[in-house]
C-alpha cells in the first residue's frame, strides 16, 4: 500500500525523481513529514500527525528511510556518494536531485516506520557508530570545500582538496 501510494505519486509527475513517505514511530509520532533544507544538513520537518496536508507536496529532500528513486533519475544523476553510508546520504542525493531539475514529492498518503537512531540504539553498536562518525567527517569536509568554492582562493581550494586526498587515503587503509 505505502509503495503503490508513492508510485502514484511520481506518475503523476515527469520531474519527480524520489517520493518519500511521513515517517512515524512505532507509537505513531511523526519524526519526518519533509525536509526544509538539504544542503548542508538535512533538516526535518515535524508536524503533529493531525496536521500533516492530505495532499502531497514538495520537498527539499528525502528521507533515507524509505526512499522511491526514478530509474530515469538515477540513470542520470548516478549514485548516492559512497563516503556516506548512514548519516548525510539522503540530503546530499536530495540536492545534487534537486540542483539538477528533479522534484522531490513527500506524499502523505503512505506512512513508514521509522524509529530515529534504532541503528545504534541502546545497545550501542560501535560498527555503526564508527561508520556514523566517518560520515560525519567526510560531510564535513565536503561541506568546508563548498564554502572554500564560495569564499576562497583557488590556491586555497587546491590545499585544502589535498588534504582531503590525505584524509581518503587514512580511511582506505
Amino acid at each position: 500500500d505505502c509503495i503503490e501510494r508513492m508510485i502514484d505519486v511520481m506518475n503523476q509527475n515527469a520531474n519527480c525523481g524520489m517520493v518519500t513517505p511521513i515517517s512515524l514511530t512505532d507509537d505513531g509520532q511523526v519524526t519526518w513529514a519533509g525536509g526544509l533544507q538539504a544542503f548542508p544538513f538535512g533538516i526535518h520537518l515535524t508536524l503533529p500527525a493531525n496536521q500533516i496536508p492530505s495532499s502531497s507536496y514538495q520537498s527539499y529532500w528525502a528521507n533515507g528511510a524509505c526512499i522511491l528513486l526514478r530509474n530515469e533519475m538515477v540513470r542520470r544523476i548516478g549514485i548516492m556518494d559512497e563516503n556516506m553510508r548512514f548519516i548525510f546520504s539522503d540530503s546530499d542525493y536530495s540536492f545534487t536531485a534537486r540542483s539538477r531539475g528533479w522534484e522531490i514529492m513527500v506524499c502523505t498518503a503512505a506512512k513508514c516506520e521509522h524509529n530515529l537512531n534504532a541503528s545504534s540504539g541502546l545497545n550501542q553498536n560501535e560498527t555503526i557508530n564508527i561508520i556514523k562518525l566517518m560520515d560525519q567527517k567526510y560531510h564535513r569536509y565536503m561541506v568546508t570545500i563548498f564554502i572554500l568554492l564560495l569564499n576562497h582562493s583557488p590556491m586555497m581550494l587546491h590545499l585544502y582538496l589535498h588534504k582531503l586526498l590525505e584524509y581518503h587515503t587514512l580511511i582506505l587503509m
